[in-house]
């Protein structure tokens, strides 16, 4: 749950830490003068990301469980999952009051076709009662309806803008940026971009994939005499490119090596976003047969080098702030379908 929310706030933390030290410090009293204790744990437990520029140790902001205990112990587990998500709503609503300071909001929500009822409900409290001056950006995928989306957002007024295929000139630039070249300096222009629109439906995640596929044949070649790519189309023509995105990754990262696809497959359960040093425990008790404590930065560093070539293939983009995200929906797709559809479960109770 808040998945979509998590990595929308993750992104902010990551971006105020680029800010200035007195910036940072002003966010992170505001929202300490704002927050109590307890309402720190609800919000932390949520949207874990939010910690950082909360700046309070979670050793002494936790509640004690046996307090917690004596909260809930006259209310069943519904009532309390319940009470404890009207509470967040509530304190999210103070976090984002608290960090915008009347200022205009612009909320990006990628991938919403994925995001969970609480998501959903939380989004739509946000969009009924902000009183910023707000814009919500939500972008999911139209072949893939979301009937609880519907349900939810569908009252909310919106305006619909649907994203058509490329066009053949936008493809054939998308080529040219992707070998960093200039269009003119590519050969046979013209007909290496027919042949990748049909392959692609003009898909641009696609297209770049396709390109690097081709690259990694040797069917496309810099000519350094001439400063410009040579395209060998017959034999692009005869290759077999796998018009499906998630078959050409798959077959990209079944050629990696097995403890990086490994990892592939963790971070794929974790979610869109995963934390170096989580992931770093993860690998130790799964895969390597060491009893030893490590400290959190040699974690941090197992994780990575298990990432290495993954982030090398760009199939993961690494943050300043110790995380490391997929770089596309798709990518977390083909690295989930890694694992065996029978095997799934006994995979996400063993993480």
């Amino acid at each position: 749950p808040y998945a979509v929310f998590s990595s929308a706030f993750a992104e902010y933390c990551s971006a105020l830490e680029t800010r200035d030290e007195i910036t940072r410090r002003e966010v992170s009293s505001v929202l300490q003068k704002e927050l109590s204790p307890d309402e720190v744990n609800i919000l932390t437990d949520a949207i874990p990301s939010l910690q950082t520029i909360l700046e309070m140790d979670f050793g002494r902001t936790k509640l004690d469980h046996k307090c917690r205990e004596n909260v809930d112990e006259d209310v069943t587990s519904s009532e309390n999952e319940n009470r404890t998500g009207n509470r967040l709503k509530f304190v999210i609503k103070k976090v984002m009051a608290a960090i915008c300071n009347g200022d205009p909001i612009c909320f990006l929500l990628d991938d919403v076709q994925w995001a969970s009822q609480s998501d959903l409900e939380l989004l739509k409290m946000l969009i009924k009662s902000a009183k910023n001056p707000c814009m919500f950006i939500l972008t999911r995928r139209s072949q893939e309806p979301s009937h609880l989306f519907n349900s939810i957002i569908g009252d909310v007024c919106a305006t619909e803008i649907s994203l058509c295929s490329l066009r053949r000139d936008a493809v054939r630039n998308l080529i040219a940026s992707t070998l960093s070249t200039p269009s003119r300096c590519l050969k046979e222009a013209d007909e290496l971009t027919a042949f990748v629109s049909s392959t692609t439906g003009g898909n641009p995640f696609f297209i770049r994939q396709a390109v690097l596929t081709l690259l990694e044949k040797g069917l496309l070649l810099f000519n350094e005499e001439s400063s410009s790519w040579d395209v060998n189309m017959v034999a692009i023509k005869d290759t077999n490119i796998n018009n499906d995105v998630v078959a050409l990754l798959l077959d990209k990262m079944a050629r990696l090596p097995e403890l990086t696809q490994s990892t592939l497959k963790i971070c794929a359960c974790i979610g869109t976003d995963t934390d170096f040093l989580l992931l770093g425990v993860l690998l130790k008790r799964l895969h390597f047969d060491d009893d030893n404590d490590y400290l959190a930065t040699e974690y941090e560093d197992v994780a990575r080098n298990a990432l290495v070539l993954a982030l090398d293939e760009g199939l993961l983009v690494e943050h300043k702030d110790g995380r490391a995200s997929f770089l596309h929906d798709r990518i977390q797709e083909s690295a989930y379908s890694l694992i065996e559809d029978d095997a799934k479960g006994a995979y996400h109770l063993q993480i």
